[in-house]
């Protein structure tokens, strides 16, 4: 298909960030990385999604430039690099917290553990006292404080 393909060492951890309800798929939401600096989408950088995959009845990480698959083997279902144990549940943060992961690292590795918060703040303490918290839920830092809790 004309697409270069490159092996490169996966490292989880870089997609550590804000993820942002962005549309649905398959009846589910989607959740989409954000810009680490900002909160807000990347501007030339594809961001990796967590969505429901219903061909495994699984909630599902993956990004669109990563195949699980290298010189022509098939693709996994739905792409994923992490998948939840089979489930119907609706929101992601009860799976996450619920549920074992696995993780494609070239095979399968069972039984990992993923944390997921909501980013959401509802008093001053959730901005670590240095800003308030604004009526949509969002921390506003006082000046010279910056990030997503001050």
């Amino acid at each position: 298909d004309g697409k270069e393909v490159s092996e490169k060492l996966l490292i989880y951890s870089y997609f550590s960030g804000i993820y942002k309800e962005s549309a649905s798929y398959g009846g589910y939401p989607m959740y989409v990385e954000q810009n680490k600096n900002d909160g807000k989408p990347f501007k030339n950088t594809v961001g990796a999604e967590i969505k429901y995959c219903h061909e495994i009845s699984s909630w599902v990480f993956m990004h669109p430039l990563i195949t699980t698959s290298t010189k022509g083997e098939e693709e996994n279902e739905c792409s994923w690099l992490m998948r939840s144990q089979e489930t119907l549940d609706y929101d992601f943060i009860n799976v996450a917290g619920e549920s074992s992961f696995d993780v494609w690292t070239g095979e399968i590795t069972q039984g990992s553990t993923l944390i997921v918060t909501c980013n959401e703040c509802s008093a001053r303490s959730d901005c670590n006292y240095h800003g308030t918290c604004s009526t949509s839920g969002f921390c506003l830092c006082d000046k010279n404080r910056f990030g997503d809790h001050c």
